[in-house]
C-alpha cells in the first residue's frame, strides 16, 4: 500500500511535522516525533478518545487516534475538518461561540481521564524558569512565591488551549494538538485562553490592557457554568495562571519575542498580575 502526503501542515514545528496523507482508501493525519514522544501522546489520546470526550460526544472532542507507527516517532488520527476558530493575531469567531468553546474545555476538564504527566503550580513555575534560561526573573520570584499557596484539583489540562487550537466542525467545535496534555489546575487552560486573546487585542491596539481582559473574564463565567464548584478555586488561582501564561507568550511567540515594545507591555502585565497575586495571598 502506498501512501501520498501533501505539503507540510505546521511549517515551522521541524520536531512536530504534520501532513495530511492518503493511506489506502483514507485521508489521515499523520504526525512525526523528533523526540520520540509519539507513544504517549499515542497512549493518551486513545485514553481521551475511550473516554466522554471522544466517540460517544458529538462532535468528538478530539481526533481519534488510529495508528502509532512500528518506529515509535509517528502516529495517525483522523481528518478534523473545518476552519480554525482564530489564528495568530486574530480571535476569530471567539467571542460568538464563547459558549460552545468553554463546553468544549469544560467536557475535556471532566472527562475523568488520567495521563502520566503532571503540573502543579511549583512546576509550573520550574517550567517557566527553564523557558527563560534560568535567569531568575523578579516576575518569576513572584510567581514561585505565590504558588506555594495555589490550592487546585487536577484535571486533564490540553496545555495550549487557544484559538489555533480548535476547529469548527458541522457538528461544534473539536480540540487538536494533544502534545502538552498535563494533569493540572483548570485554570491552566482557561487562563490561557484569557491570556492568549490578551495579548492578541492588546499588542494589536485593539483594547487597553484593562479592556484586554473582558473575553477572557466572560469565558471564565461561561466555563464555571459548566463545572459547578470551580468558581472560587479559578478565582484564587487567576492572578498566578494569567501571569505564567502571559510569560509564556511572552517567550514562545515570535511577534512579542522579537519586538521590544511588546515584550515590555506583555511582562509587564505580567509582573502586576503577579504583585496582585502574591498580595491577595
Amino acid at each position: 500500500m502506498t501512501d501520498h502526503a501533501t505539503d507540510v501542515l505546521n511549517s515551522g514545528h521541524d520536531d512536530r511535522l504534520v501532513r495530511r496523507v492518503r493511506s489506502g482508501e483514507l485521508e489521515v493525519i499523520r504526525k512525526r516525533y523528533a523526540h520520540g514522544n509519539a507513544p504517549d501522546v499515542f497512549e493518551s489520546m486513545s485514553a481521551l478518545w475511550r473516554s466522554t470526550f471522544g466517540s460517544t460526544r458529538l462532535p468528538p472532542g478530539l481526533p481519534q487516534p488510529l495508528r502509532l507507527h512500528d518506529d515509535g516517532t509517528t502516529m495517525d488520527m483522523s481528518v478534523v475538518d473545518g476552519p480554525m476558530l482564530g489564528t495568530r493575531g486574530d480571535t476569530g469567531r471567539l467571542a460568538d461561540l464563547l459558549d460552545d468553546v468553554a463546553r468544549l474545555l469544560a467536557d475535556l476538564h471532566g472527562s475523568g481521564v488520567t495521563v502520566p504527566r503532571r503540573r502543579n503550580a511549583p512546576r509550573l513555575v520550574a517550567s517557566l524558569d527553564r523557558k527563560f534560561g534560568g535567569e531568575r526573573q523578579p516576575t518569576i520570584e513572584l510567581l514561585d512565591q505565590t504558588a506555594r499557596s495555589v490550592e487546585e484539583r487536577s484535571v486533564v489540562s490540553h496545555g495550549d488551549f487557544s484559538p489555533r487550537n480548535i476547529v469548527l466542525t458541522p457538528a461544534g467545535p473539536a480540540l487538536i494538538d494533544f502534545d502538552r496534555l498535563q494533569m493540572a489546575g483548570a485554570g491552566r487552560d482557561v487562563q490561557h485562553m484569557a491570556a492568549w486573546v490578551w495579548v492578541t487585542e492588546v499588542t494589536a491596539g485593539r483594547a487597553d490592557p484593562a479592556a484586554g481582559w473582558h473575553l477572557g473574564d466572560r469565558f471564565e463565567a461561561s466555563y464555571s457554568t459548566r463545572r459547578p464548584g470551580t468558581a472560587v478555586e479559578l478565582a484564587r488561582s487567576r492572578g498566578f495562571h494569567r501571569a505564567s501564561a502571559l510569560m509564556r507568550i511572552a517567550m514562545s511567540w515570535s511577534s512579542v519575542r522579537n519586538h521590544a515594545a511588546a515584550t515590555e507591555l506583555v511582562m509587564g502585565e505580567a509582573h502586576r498580575l503577579a504583585l496582585a497575586s502574591g498580595a491577595a495571598g
